[in-house]
């Protein structure tokens, strides 16, 4: 997994081509399942052919709809603790 800050969203890019943007929360999430009920503030997306995930901007894509994808424990730890990190009440 990719990390990178573009404020106020956090993009988390997946092999081959999944980006998981999140805008970054008001204050830190108490907990990993707070942070993990939380879909207003994420969405995703795919990056098509030869789109690179270092200048992608969600603001210019469409994201999926109908489609999802499973995270793994390890994964969703880290972008917790990503996020939590950059969380405006910190």
């Amino acid at each position: 997994m990719k990390i990178r800050i573009k404020k106020p969203y956090v993009y988390f890019f997946f092999e081959p081509n999944i980006v998981i943007a999140r805008e970054i929360p008001n204050k830190p999430y108490g907990n990993l399942e707070e942070f993990c009920l939380c879909p207003k503030l994420h969405f995703t997306y795919e990056l098509k052919g030869n789109e690179d995930f270092e200048s992608f901007d969600h603001i210019k894509k469409k994201h999926l709809e109908g489609k999802g994808y499973i995270i793994d424990q390890e994964s969703t730890l880290i972008m917790f603790k990503t996020m939590n990190r950059h969380s405006k009440g910190n």
